[in-house]
Parts: structure tokens; C-alpha cells; sequence
């Protein structure tokens, strides 16, 4: 059986990605930082961590006291800016550090561990409802930076 033959095109764009790949370059590339991605999503996802206004903003961080979270006074040590621009990050961020887990609990475990909430201690059944009813609803009477729900809640009405 014959194998199809590759245009001369083809074999041409394979030979500039596999050089491209050990220069270890990629086609689009930051003008702030000159960091290289292959793939443009990369590159726009990378631009969103130099933009000041992050998207998702932890309510337990308070900005004017810069001490705030490294004392301890919010229960638990919060990221140094309190900004985030991925969601996905952000949702960690909070379940790793705001929500209290059991003792000895294991990070595989997590997500069917209940737990109570670091800023007001109520219990939830999972770090899910957690997150989605008590954070995303602005329900914590615990939350120091209330603005960035309020903001979040503006946006989707």
C-alpha cells in the first residue's frame, strides 16, 4: 500500500515549526516582556498579567493594609496582590487558602471534603457550594474586600 505523498508546502511548514521548536521560539511574542508563545491564546492569556485591573479579585484581601493577610489576621496568609487574572487560579487560590479543610485532610480529597469557610467559619458540605453559593452570591460576612463582589454582581446583571 502506498503511503500518500506530503506537498512541498506541507513538508515546508513541518520543517519551520520543528526548527522553530528548537530554538525554543514561538510566532507571537509580548511587547512588554518579550515572552514567546506557538499559540496566540497563550500570548493573550500572558498579556492579561500585566494588565493593574485584575478580573478576580479575592474579597479577603484588604489592599490598604498591606499586612493584613501575611499577620494572619484573615486566618490564613492571602496571595500578595489579592488580584487575579484567570478564574481558574482564582478558585484555587480561594479553596487552597480560605476554606479549612479537615485536619490531615489529603489535596486529592478535597473536592469531596466539607469544611468550614476562613473568613466566617459556617460549614459547607463541599468547597463547591462553598465557592458558589457563599463567595460567588457575596453571602461571607466575613469578606474584607466587599467591593470586588459588588463589582463582579454590577457585571452580570
Amino acid at each position: 500500500m502506498a503511503m500518500p505523498q506530503m506537498s512541498q508546502e506541507s513538508k515546508e511548514c513541518k520543517e519551520i515549526k520543528t526548527e522553530d521548536e528548537e530554538k525554543g521560539k514561538g510566532r507571537y511574542s509580548c511587547t512588554e516582556c518579550s515572552a514567546s508563545f506557538r499559540v496566540k491564546s497563550y500570548l493573550t492569556r500572558h498579556i492579561r498579567k500585566h494588565n493593574n485591573a485584575k478580573a478576580f479579585v479575592c474579597p479577603f484581601y484588604k489592599e490598604q493594609d498591606s499586612d493584613y493577610c501575611e499577620t494572619g489576621k484573615a486566618g490564613t496568609k492571602c496571595h500578595p496582590t489579592g488580584g487575579f487574572s484567570r478564574k481558574d487560579t482564582y478558585k484555587t487560590h480561594l479553596k487552597a487558602l480560605h476554606f479549612i479543610y479537615p485536619p490531615r485532610t489529603k489535596s486529592s480529597e478535597r473536592g469531596s471534603q466539607g469544611g468550614r469557610c476562613a473568613g466566617c467559619f459556617k460549614y459547607f458540605e463541599s468547597n463547591a457550594d462553598w465557592f458558589k453559593y457563599h463567595i460567588e452570591e457575596g453571602a461571607c460576612k466575613g469578606f474584607v474586600n466587599k467591593a470586588c463582589i459588588q463589582v463582579k454582581q454590577e457585571s452580570q446583571d
